[in-house]
């Protein structure tokens, strides 16, 4: 049962941090000011000290361990660290669980 607790608490936590602190504006007027990686630390953290164990929850921590990647090279103007994150985003996408959705698109990501 405490198992299961945690576990919802997990993908609670990652649901939120990968759907807040994104890039805000569009394509030519972004605002990385927006930008925010506190719920994604926060959740990654939760996750390492109770764990993942469903398959759900490890792909979760998977996305936001790239989100957390992508959204720090935006921030610090590391354009080719974030050429790297994508590249790596986009390998996660080929090999991602078939009951879960793919990631997104590049964009969607940040």
């Amino acid at each position: 049962m405490r198992y299961e607790l945690d576990n919802k608490r997990v993908l609670a936590a990652f649901q939120e941090a990968e759907q807040t602190g994104g890039l805000q504006g569009t394509i030519g007027n972004v605002d990385i000011s927006a930008v925010d990686v506190n719920l994604l630390s926060q959740a990654l953290e939760l996750a390492k000290e109770v764990g993942c164990r469903t398959p759900e929850a490890h792909w979760h921590r998977d996305v936001a361990d790239a989100l957390l990647a992508l959204r720090v090279a935006v921030v610090a103007g590391d354009w080719s660290r974030l050429v790297e994150c994508i590249a790596e985003v986009n390998i996660m996408n080929d090999v991602k669980p078939d009951s879960h959705d793919a990631v997104g698109t590049d964009a969607d990501l940040l």
